[in-house]
């Protein structure tokens, strides 16, 4: 009795060890598959971005602080036009003005949206996606 016992937990441990070792063969070739589609599309993506100019930022102050986007306006990472898109905007929104730079002769602004998230809320925005920029006002309402 013991020893069929012992035959039947023989057989278990290696049904299990078979079944484990064929996953883990499986999760190996997934791995080496999607390796290989990253290695080709790093090729591909390198092959198509072109080597650019260096980029000349002149930063300068805000000659404002609130403006008025127009609907599909897009925030960018950077401020140019081929750089990564964070957000495309689907209304006309008042944002806050931070900062701003000249970049090849066009006007940016670096804005902060007004949305509850977090996340890519913040970045440059071309002066041709504003439908109204408001002057600073010096003077005081009383």
């Amino acid at each position: 009795m013991q020893f069929v016992i012992f035959i039947i937990l023989i057989a278990a441990i290696a049904g299990i060890y078979l079944y484990y070792d064929q996953q883990l063969a499986k999760v190996k070739k997934q791995l080496m598959i999607t390796s290989n589609q990253l290695r080709k599309n790093k090729t591909q993506y390198r092959a198509l971005t072109p080597i650019s100019k260096p980029l000349n930022i002149k930063f300068i102050s805000p000659s404002s602080q609130i403006g008025i986007t127009n609907t599909g306006a897009k925030l960018y990472l950077a401020p140019t036009l081929d750089s990564p898109k964070l957000n495309t905007l689907s209304i006309k929104m008042e944002v806050k003005i931070l900062d701003s730079a000249i970049v090849d002769s066009l006007l940016w602004f670096y804005v902060n949206l007004p949305i509850d998230s977090d996340i890519n809320c913040r970045g440059w925005i071309s002066k041709n996606d504003f439908s109204t920029i408001f002057p600073n006002s010096n003077s005081v309402i009383q």
